[in-house]
């Protein structure tokens, strides 16, 4: 449900039928709010309608991984990207919320995709091992991949580029990653640490 915080009394926008198990994640880019949730689905809605709108009418398209997504965000205005539960992340064009890129393999040794972040325009993904590592990556290819379009051989591979690596004092897992400038991140832990 979406309300005007001027007024509380009645939601402007309610989505019901949108997902049939929990959301796990919103976000919002102008007009436009993607939601990610665990029965595979992200949906675009188009909030640019008027208050009280059906639901099936702001609706703008809605992409079905075959994994339960747990996050998904905004890479620029066409492009969107959502974390599945099997550590893979998933690219996806907002104009009709097609796949274009899946990003399964990573060039060292990954146990787990901790966070994706965009920073100055470019997008980043976090992913750590169980010894305590984080590698830092961005897609070389995203622009290339997007534009690549056959029936024939839908998806092209990512072309990973290393921009930086952390090693924890202890094997931590690391579960969650922020950059907070250009020279510092914080981290949160499964040791409850940040």
């Amino acid at each position: 449900m979406i309300w005007d915080v001027k007024s509380m009394k009645k939601p402007l926008f309610r989505f019901e039928e949108s997902h049939n198990e929990d959301v796990t994640a919103l976000q919002l880019s102008g007009d436009v709010l993607i939601s990610s949730s665990i029965d595979n689905l992200l949906n675009i809605f188009n909030l640019s309608g008027q208050a009280g709108a059906l639901e099936e009418d702001m609706i703008d398209g809605s992409y079905s991984s075959t994994q339960p997504l747990i996050a998904c965000g905004f890479v620029d205005p066409k492009v969107i990207w959502t974390q599945t539960s099997i550590n893979t992340v998933e690219l996806i064009r907002v104009e009709d919320a097609t796949l274009f890129l899946n990003i399964a393999k990573f060039p060292h040794d990954i146990s787990y995709v901790c966070t994706c972040e965009v920073i100055s325009g470019t997008l980043h993904l976090s992913c750590g091992n169980l010894s305590g590592e984080v590698y830092i990556y961005t897609v070389r290819n995203l622009q290339q991949a997007f534009d690549f379009r056959d029936d024939e051989k839908p998806l092209i591979e990512a072309d990973l580029k290393l921009v930086d690596m952390i090693l924890t004092q202890e094997p931590y897992v690391v579960r969650g990653l922020k950059n907070l400038d250009p020279f510092h991140f914080a981290c949160c832990t499964e040791g409850n640490k940040v």
